[in-house]
């Protein structure tokens, strides 16, 4: 019995925590960060994603979903924007278990995957000092 409940907690806790904001190492042996924003939705399209390559990329990516090649680009970040402007729309796979992003830096040679949260629609991707971050939103990002 105290083992179930050791099992139980260490579930539960495993959760509240993976549906906050923080650092989270989930694939690639590398730790991201992740922040949810704008959770009302706005997004027109209801079964695609959109997937924003932000700051701090002057890289060729390439991105998998569900183990598959979907894109192999160079992405440069704009210096005064700080954005790559780079984007790509992926289509829900509702048939999957769970929609599972992969993306390879071949020029630094670093990784991110994840499970794509589902509930939202607009996913910004940064690269800072070697660090990951993942943004979730569900509105989009003005720049001027």
């Amino acid at each position: 019995m105290k083992k179930l409940t050791v099992i139980l907690l260490l579930f539960v806790s495993t959760n509240i925590i993976g549906q906050n904001n923080g650092s989270f190492v989930i694939g690639c042996d590398e730790s991201f960060f992740v922040m949810y924003r704008d959770t009302i939705f706005s997004f027109p399209i209801p079964d695609r994603f959109y997937i924003a390559f932000e700051g701090g990329f002057d890289d060729t990516l390439e991105v998998y979903l569900n183990g598959v090649l979907i894109s192999k680009e160079f992405y440069k970040t704009n210096p005064v924007l700080g954005t790559t402007g780079g984007k790509l729309f992926l289509k829900n796979k509702k048939n999957a278990i769970s929609n599972i992003l992969l993306i390879k830096n071949t020029s630094r040679n670093h990784c991110l995957e994840f499970s794509i949260d589902t509930r939202f629609r607009i996913i910004y991707i940064d690269f800072e000092e070697d660090k990951w971050g993942v943004f979730y939103s569900n509105k989009f990002t003005i720049y001027e």
